[in-house]
């Protein structure tokens, strides 16, 4: 670039402004007549420059003599269906270059230096206040002026501003961005990957919905409402993906919904809309992902069914309704059911034991426990063992029943879990097999227990916990086949059981 195609006097690009702004500014000065005369001096199409295209801003940085990486840093593209801004995809709404706010305090010391700035932070749809003055930035009442100039000596005639009071606090979203375009940011921040637009929708939404509730609309609030909405959301998610995930289980327990089939919608409301209907243009970031998985571990959601983009591969919960149409089972012998295992208080309502949800691995094993349900006049069988020495173990609680019972060892309404049970036929099928006639030193557990050994339920605990070594006659397990050596059941007896 020579020293031929720098404008004189030369106007340095001030970082903190947008493109258009500089223009205007250089402008004023070469022209007189605004950037429509200065573009059409350069040969440069104007279109394309208001636009943002990059090949007009690199010709307009030829032809000034300017810096293209500095004036590329504030230069808002816009796109066919979004904005862009220092390579971020933002919506429209988040930033627009246009001039619809300013601070009056700034045009006025502008003014003195000999030209208006338009920041680019006036630019945020988020920011409302002067970074430098604390002032409320004010509306200029334009949808359309480009040039600070179209606006500013009205604005500054009519005395608009005067009076405002200064903003001692200054949202930490809105230091945040300043330090984000001015490379202050934190490299170990977690939002350091994120776009800025991610970060501030975010914490708009999460903030919105627990201020004001899950019906809220963001149009209707009033600026000054939803900057402390952000503030509130912001503060939560720069803690990062717990704390978020806190926030989003406070937004589920506000809810209002208390149908049974109360889907996402109801319990997280807007957030919930922005995120799966709404954020279809802008990726929304780490924020979809994380509602996903709260959604996913704490509603009923089943295997093949899409959440927020997303098919979920495996069920983690289970709703009453869901469990019905898995089993098979009865909705009100289930609840009864569920009521006996502890998993559904006593006396909850229908309606209100439909909105809970279940652990799916657990409730699954618990009704497939329940379907294939052993009765206790067939247990004994089950394992190998006499009707009393079964009832000792299950009195003893060494075999368990599926559900709680109100009396140790109560026979009345009592099942007990194939699973279970097998457990405690593998143990038995672990011992090692007697092929032999040659022992005659290992005797059954019952021929023990005459000689004084102990009581049934005695000398299982100790097999089972290793104490007494004991061995098995061969084909199919069951406790009848178990051998122990009656002397060392006798030695190793507790005292206090005698």
């Amino acid at each position: 670039m020579g020293l031929m195609h720098i404008l004189k006097p030369h106007i340095h690009f001030d970082g903190s402004e947008t493109l258009l702004s500089y223009a205007a500014r250089l402008a004023a000065i070469h022209t007189g007549l605004g950037t429509q005369q200065l573009l059409s001096d350069l040969g440069i199409n104007r279109q394309a420059f208001l636009s943002g295209d990059l090949d007009a801003v690199a010709q307009f940085s030829e032809q000034t003599g300017s810096d293209y990486e500095k004036i590329r840093r504030g230069t808002i593209r816009l796109l066919t269906r979004h904005n862009e801004f220092r390579g971020e995809a933002m919506s429209r709404e988040f930033i627009n270059p246009r001039v619809t706010k300013i601070c009056p305090q700034c045009l006025a010391k502008d003014r003195i230096l000999g030209g208006y700035r338009h920041q680019v932070m006036w630019t945020f749809r988020c920011i409302r206040s002067c970074e430098f003055h604390g002032t409320t930035l004010i509306e200029t009442g334009s949808t359309k002026a480009m040039d600070l100039r179209q606006v500013a000596s009205s604005i500054l005639l009519s005395g608009a501003g005067r009076g405002i009071a200064q903003n001692n606090e200054r949202p930490s979203f809105a230091a945040w961005l300043s330090g984000r375009l001015n490379n202050r940011s934190l490299a170990t921040d977690w939002t350091a990957d994120q776009t800025i637009e991610q970060v501030i929708a975010a914490a708009e939404m999460i903030g919105a919905v627990m201020t004001f509730g899950h019906d809220v609309n963001l149009k209707r609030v009033s600026a000054v409402n939803l900057e402390d909405a952000t503030e509130r959301g912001f503060r939560i998610y720069m803690q990062g993906h717990d704390v978020v995930a806190e926030a989003l289980t406070d937004i589920r327990r506000a809810s209002q919904a208390r149908a049974v089939q109360a889907g996402p919608l109801a319990m997280y409301g807007r957030l919930f809309d922005w995120l799966d209907r709404r954020a279809n243009l802008i990726d929304p970031g780490p924020i979809r992902d994380i509602l996903r998985d709260h959604i996913v571990e704490h509603s009923a959601v089943g295997h093949g069914d899409v959440v927020l983009g997303v098919e979920i591969a495996r069920r983690k919960f289970h709703s009453l309704n869901s469990l019905v149409e898995v089993t098979g089972i009865e909705r009100r012998r289930l609840s009864r059911l569920l009521q006996k295992s502890g998993l559904v208080p006593d006396g909850m309502s229908d309606a209100e034991s439909g909105r809970l949800v279940f652990p799916a691995t657990d409730v699954e094993d618990l009704c497939a426990d329940i379907a294939d349900a052993i009765q206790l006049q067939d247990a004994p069988d089950f394992i190998g063992a006499s009707k009393g020495q079964f009832l000792a173990l299950y009195a003893a609680g060494i075999i368990s029943p599926i559900f709680p019972v109100e009396e140790r060892g109560a026979v009345r309404n009592v099942v007990f879990a194939q699973r279970h049970l097998n457990v405690f036929l593998q143990k038995i099928a672990d011992l090692i097999v007697l092929e032999s006639d040659g022992f005659d030193d290992f005797q059954s557990i019952s021929y023990a227990c005459q000689r004084g050994g102990g009581t049934t339920t005695d000398v299982v605990a100790r097999i089972l916990n290793g104490k007494i070594f004991a061995m098995r006659r061969p084909g199919e397990p069951g406790l009848s086949k178990v051998l122990v050596r009656p002397s060392e059941a006798i030695a190793t007896k507790d005292p206090a059981a005698a």
